[in-house]
């Protein structure tokens, strides 16, 4: 249902695109739900360069990635971290709109990298999905983290 109604509770996320200072037009990309949320979505502001990334909500920053990171990327200490940390910490802007709206909606991811998928479900919703005796956790919703090198990703 989540994927093919009216429900607008799957998006593609692709985390290169996000990453590459697409969050805020992702974040606008969910305004049907947010919105039925009752999320008043307020101004967003992408602002990359080369020592970083922030995210702009309503005047407060909200760093994605540092010169650090990606500098640990960019060596192959942490490959990808920059991707992983717009989709986590990207979500968790998400997130903090739907719990100050007093939605208990999140985001929750599905894959990764440029297969990555948003999908928004309750934490209820995401305990019976998982409890499926059908259910594959390698290609169910999980909660992003920042734990390298699998952000969260089942993988076992």
């Amino acid at each position: 249902m989540a994927i093919f109604s009216d429900s607008h509770r799957f998006y593609h996320a692709d985390a290169e695109e996000l990453a590459e200072g697409g969050l805020c037009t992702f974040i606008k990309s969910l305004t049907p739900f947010l919105e039925a949320q009752g999320v008043k979505l307020p101004g967003l502001r992408d602002d990359v360069s080369e020592t970083g990334y922030v995210v702009w909500v309503g005047g407060v920053p909200s760093v994605i990635y540092d010169a650090g990171e990606i500098k640990r990327d960019v060596e192959g200490t942490a490959g990808g971290l920059t991707w992983a940390l717009a989709m986590t910490r990207g979500f968790a802007i998400v997130d903090r709109l739907l719990e100050s709206a007093g939605s208990p909606e999140r985001l929750y991811a599905i894959n990764g990298g440029n297969d990555l998928f948003a999908l928004f479900l309750t934490p209820e919703m995401h305990r019976i999905i998982s409890a499926q005796p059908d259910a594959n956790p390698k290609e169910g919703p999980y909660k992003p983290t920042e734990e390298h090198p699998w952000f969260g990703q089942v993988h076992e």
